[in-house]
Order: C-alpha cells, then structure tokens, then sequence
C-alpha cells in the first residue's frame, strides 16, 4: 500500500495534531486519523468539532473521511447529541484497511449517522465520492 500524502492533495488547507489524533483539513472535508486506544465522545471531540467551526464557519456542509488506521471507540449515543447541538456533515466516508472491520463499523455508524454514509479501502477513493456529492 503506497503511503497517501495529505499536504500534496489538491484543496489541502491545514493538519491539526490534536491529543486524540491528527485531522487534515481541505476545502469540503476533513481526513481523520485517531490515535490507537482512543473512546470518542462528543466531549473529547469538542476540541476538533471548535476547530472545525473556527476554520470553516458554522453553517458549513462538510464531510469527514475516518481513515480507520487504528483500533478506537465512538460513543455512537453522541451522534444524537452533537446534530441537537446544531453541528452537520453532509457525508461520513470510512476507510478501513482490514475488509474484516467493515461490517461492524457500518452496522454500528448506519444506525446513528444521518446523512450519506459509505465504505472505503483506499482514501483516494473516499475523497472521489465526497467530492461527487457536491
């Protein structure tokens, strides 16, 4: 597997490295890259969901590619709370590496997202399909 270069990708704007994981920002959309061992929730997320909101505006239609590289946790519960606090993504694209995984993870993310949702083996891939959603 060649090894993806996020600042060469066209519409690359800003890589934050936060405590729970490295997040690159483009145009649309975000690549998420969580760290090993991690169990997000809505309040661990804040620090991103803040950065997010201060770098794209609040009423941005934005979609986040979770480049599963590593084993961690969602609070699935916490979707309901972060779209009654007002926050959107208009699509959640998954990369998984291990075609094993994909199953679970679907399962569990279709029954909380609400928008598009769609599985990925390769971010190349991911990227072409939020980008078609325009």
């Amino acid at each position: 597997m060649k090894k993806f270069e996020y600042r060469n990708f066209p519409s690359f704007e800003q890589t934050y490295i936060l405590q729970c994981g490295t997040f690159h920002f483009y145009k649309d959309f975000i690549i998420s890259q969580v760290n090993e061992g991690e169990y997000i929730t809505l309040e661990r997320a804040r620090e991103l969901i803040d950065l997010a909101m201060g770098h794209y505006g609040k009423n941005t239609n934005l979609s986040l590619i979770s480049n599963r590289q590593n084993t961690y946790d969602i609070k699935h519960d916490d979707w309901a709370k972060f779209y009654n606090k007002g926050f959107q993504l208009k699509a959640l694209a998954i990369v998984t590496h291990n075609k094993t995984d994909i199953a679970d993870l679907m399962g569990a993310e279709k029954r909380n997202f609400r928008h598009e949702i769609n599985n990925f083996y390769s971010l190349e891939s991911a990227i072409n399909w939020v980008q078609s959603l325009d």
